[in-house]
């Protein structure tokens, strides 16, 4: 249960930081706002699902303000990036987010599945998204 709810803990700071992470890229890729703004969103939608969990089980978490501050800092980090860069590594590199969210699911109670399906299938959805953004440029 220890790893479960860490790894419960992890995934909604991965949200809260990666909804930032979204934001910030706007200012380095301003022609990709209204995309960028789209993934911020289900980044905030979904960890908003997460967030009666960490209720329920009254985790603590990084403060908003740190988790703001960490995405900007992921953001930093791919702004030297061109646009065909950052799409094909984020098509490369989020398939291993979906492998920890499903792995999240199989060690879950069976009442906080359904919250946790959704958390992965919003990854697919980044992905697809993704994809899509990529068949466009």
């Amino acid at each position: 249960m220890k790893q479960y709810l860490q790894n419960l803990i992890n995934a909604y700071e991965g949200e809260i930081a990666g909804e930032h992470y979204f934001r910030k890229l706007c200012d380095v890729f301003p022609k990709q706002r209204g995309f960028l703004m789209r993934c911020a969103e289900l980044e905030n939608k979904t960890a908003e699902l997460i967030l009666p969990l960490i209720g329920k089980y009254q985790l603590e978490t990084k403060s908003k303000l740190t988790l703001q501050s960490e995405g900007a800092g992921y953001a930093l980090l791919d702004s030297g990036k061109t646009w065909p860069q950052l799409i094909e590594e984020s098509i490369n590199s989020y398939p291993g987010f979906v492998d920890e969210f499903r792995a999240l699911e199989i060690m879950a109670p069976n009442e906080d599945r359904p919250i946790l399906e959704k958390l992965t299938e919003h990854e697919l959805v980044l992905i697809e998204w993704m994809r899509a953004n990529k068949s466009n440029n």
